[in-house]
């Protein structure tokens, strides 16, 4: 199994390619350049080299569709890997709930696993963290639920859905995980638990590629996948969430925790300020609004935007 970097490429590059099925080098280069300007983040760590993708495409040319091209681009992520084992692409990327009509055209016989978490412990780790550090919690907690409530068209759709909840991955990996192979297909081995040490060796293999302060930066960031599964940070402690902003988040979200088989634990009777209405007028711009709206500019005015984006971020 390969689980590439969060990349939406394939969806980026699908109206532009789709019907394209003879390359010639020229092309080969051009589109691997653009592959390179449309990345969200840097590809240094996660990704093999200019050279060696051309030299993975080039050999197909001739009928190279784009179904066979996207699987030839997944297989250059995480290099140490050996390619040969890899039977199943696992494509993990959250803006993806907002692109359900079009990945269903790209990846037509896909399966979705929906990992979800309690939005109030979600909100709460995100502000120890200094993530989204100032948006409050009534504004999480409605893209949590902008997200979320997408499970819905997948299902109306009759695609394979699965939901884990992270508290039962942490809580009872081994069950969690057996149950996830089940779904997918493949044979549950014990080694799939053993995630100490896993993203330290990866990082160690990449790091001649890196700077020192961004392999610092990944470190500290990734801090989590330097330790064993545990449950420390599951669940809410005592008094840990205001009750008032329990209750409007209740209000906002309970259907859908309860659906996603969460307890409310709160009388969800949290009246929502003006202040409140508006992050969630706030969380809707952004998602699943502007979102949309950047799936369908052209490809042109995109890499048009991350090529102005990209050399002001090297601007000395």
């Amino acid at each position: 199994m390969l689980s590439p970097s969060e990349e939406p490429f394939a969806l980026f590059f699908y109206e532009a390619y789709k019907n394209k099925t003879t390359w010639s080098d020229a092309e080969l280069h051009r589109f691997i350049d653009e592959f390179w300007l449309i990345a969200e983040k840097s590809l240094e760590l996660f990704f093999t080299s200019k050279e060696k993708l051309f030299n993975a495409l080039q050999p197909h040319k001739a009928h190279l569709p784009y179904s066979l091209l996207v699987k030839l681009i997944y297989l250059q992520f995480i290099e140490p890997k050996p390619k040969e084992e890899v039977k199943l692409i696992v494509d993990k990327q959250i803006k993806y709930f907002f692109y359900l009509p079009q990945l269903l055209k790209v990846f037509p016989d896909s399966r979705f696993i929906v990992l979800t978490r309690d939005p109030r412990v979600n909100a709460q780790r995100k502000k120890l963290r200094n993530l989204n550090s100032g948006s409050n919690a009534i504004y999480l907690s409605a893209l949590w639920k902008n997200t979320y409530n997408h499970v819905h068209y997948l299902r109306q759709h009759g695609k394979a859905v699965m939901v884990v909840r992270y508290e039962d991955l942490v809580s009872d990996p081994q069950a969690t995980i057996r149950a996830t192979c089940d779904f997918l297909g493949i044979s549950f081995v014990p080694e799939m638990l053993k995630t100490e040490g896993v993203y330290e060796s990866f990082l160690s293999y990449q790091e001649n590629k890196l700077e020192k302060q961004h392999v610092d930066h990944l470190k500290d960031f990734h801090s989590g996948l330097f330790t064993s599964i545990n449950t420390d940070k599951v669940a809410l402690r005592d008094n840990e969430i205001d009750e008032t902003v329990n209750n409007k988040i209740i209000a906002l979200t309970g259907p859908l925790l309860k659906e996603l088989g969460y307890e409310l634990n709160g009388s969800g009777e949290g009246k929502l300020s003006i202040n409140d209405r508006f992050q969630i007028l706030k969380a809707y711009l952004y998602r699943p609004l502007l979102i949309r709206f950047y799936l369908h500019i052209p490809l042109s005015i995109k890499l048009l935007i991350k090529k102005i984006r990209k050399k002001k971020a090297f601007v000395p």
